[in-house]
């Protein structure tokens, strides 16, 4: 199944049934009651659970998450909308990592937001980074797979990615820096995945850049696909 959102216009959480592509692709769920339109969703495939950022219901009601059972894939159920964890007030997911019930939320100038979402109706706050190096909108991060790293992008003009420690959960910290190695005020980092210590990173500006990320504080670039003739503005 393919899982959809939208942030323009008016649009829905949909579910699509791809089992027989290229042949067929059949939509078998639209919700438009809870979703008028949402950023981003990541899909937290062990505890079989759907989160859904940056949403905006039809009343106009602004949510930073919403939490989905996955139970019948072809049925998302809305468990509940997230405002706020013990006391901190979240004001907006842009993007966001889950796995196992741990929940990286990207909160855009709030920072990063680390939660344990087990119990649905009563998060646990893991982890805060408001203040960090280099700090601007907190766009979007991946954990990698030893659990022991959180790579960082901020969608700001000149600022570089950062490689958070999360091996202590609740203190997570910026342990290094690393560039596109161009135009230091232009270079703007947008979404980035890893994968087997390798990170791959798309900037506005600077193409596809891709880092060797295997040292614990020795990421160097590996890779670099220019993608982009534009001046960065």
């Amino acid at each position: 199944f393919l899982y959809g959102v939208c942030d323009q216009g008016n649009s829905s959480l949909q579910v699509t049934d791809i089992q027989n592509l290229p042949d067929t692709a059949f939509l078998v769920y639209e919700d438009t009651v809870n979703i008028r339109r949402a950023h981003n969703l990541f899909i937290d495939s062990a505890a079989a659970r759907l989160y859904t950022c940056g949403v905006r219901e039809p009343s106009g009601t602004r949510i930073p998450i919403q939490v989905w059972s996955l139970d019948n894939p072809e049925m998302p159920v809305l468990l509940r909308n997230i405002f706020e964890i013990q006391g901190v007030d979240i004001n907006y997911v842009h993007d966001m990592y889950a796995r196992n019930d741990t929940l990286f939320m990207n909160a855009a100038w709030q920072g990063l937001i680390i939660a344990d979402m087990s119990d649905v109706d009563n998060p646990n706050l893991l982890g805060l980074m408001s203040m960090y190096p280099e700090a601007g909108y907190n766009h979007s991060g991946w954990w990698n797979e030893r659990g022991d790293r959180y790579y960082l992008a901020d969608e700001t003009h000149g600022r570089d990615i950062k490689i958070v420690d999360v091996s202590n959960i609740q203190a997570p910290q910026v342990i290094q820096l690393i560039e596109a190695e161009s135009d230091p005020e232009g270079s703007i980092p947008h979404n980035l995945i890893v994968k087997d210590d390798v990170l791959y990173v798309s900037y506005y500006y600077d193409g596809l850049q891709i880092f060797d990320v295997s040292g614990d504080t020795t990421a160097c670039r590996a890779y670099n696909y220019p993608t982009s003739e534009l001046d960065p503005v």
